[in-house]
């Protein structure tokens, strides 16, 4: 019964030696171990690739409201956002239009989808909204308000 060995020889080469035994023959092979990225690829190996980190998401586009068929509701529309995990919204319901809204004192609502339907609301009366994306990295900036009529 033979041996089957790998052997090195300098501390700049770093081999490995490995010996087992083979039945009938004896094999001998050096094997010289490169740690270059170059080489890794070349033979196989996968390197790790580096971790990147999480893009800002933009707002979303194309926001429209659409009244229904339905009385008092409305159909609210916005473009996917890549990266965007899900979308947060802002809404009021006024008397009159254009009435400043002071959205900083309105409560910021989640959503999944692209679309959302508001109902239930008075006849007449108008519905403003803004939305924005929200990812890993944080919320997108808000979309530019759009107001509707309430039919």
């Amino acid at each position: 019964m033979g041996r089957l060995t790998l052997r090195g020889r300098s501390a700049e080469a770093p081999t490995r030696s490995l010996s087992v035994p083979y039945e009938n023959s004896v094999v001998s092979i050096n094997l010289f171990i490169d740690r270059r990225d170059e080489a890794l690829v070349s033979s196989g190996w996968g390197l790790r690739r580096t971790a990147t980190r999480p893009k800002p998401v933009a707002a979303p586009g194309r926001l429209t409201l659409k009244n229904t068929a339905f009385a008092g509701e409305v159909e609210a529309r916005w473009g996917r956002v890549g990266n965007a995990h899900y979308y947060e919204y802002q809404l009021a319901v006024t008397l009159s239009s254009p009435e400043p809204v002071l959205f900083d004192t309105l409560p910021i609502l989640a959503n999944g989808p692209t679309s959302c339907f508001f109902s239930g609301h008075p006849v007449g009366y108008y519905l403003t909204l803004r939305v924005r994306g929200n990812g890993s990295k944080g919320p997108s900036p808000w979309t530019e308000t759009t107001t509707i009529r309430i039919n």
